[in-house]
């Protein structure tokens, strides 16, 4: 099970990659922070909003998965026909 770090990144940027110091991480995108470390097997579903299997794929090739993550406020409490 590989040790994926958390990076965020400018607006709403995260970045997930192997490398500790975020070195592969496009610059273009940051400045990166460290905002985690997790371990990440397959099948084990989304976390922090990404596809942990999405993330694996682009680690195991040596890249980083990086997410732009999108908040919608709302005055209604989410239901069954929120999705």
């Amino acid at each position: 099970m590989p040790r994926i770090h958390v990076f965020k990144g400018a607006g709403n940027d995260y970045g997930f990659t192997v490398d500790p110091s975020g070195t592969n991480l496009p610059a273009d995108k940051g400045p990166w922070h460290q905002v985690r470390d997790t371990e990440m097997k397959r099948g084990d579903g989304p976390r922090f909003g990404v596809s942990t299997d999405d993330v694996l794929d682009a680690v195991e090739h040596g890249n980083a998965y990086i997410a732009s993550v999108r908040v919608q406020i709302t005055d209604k409490p989410p239901g069954k026909d929120a999705l």
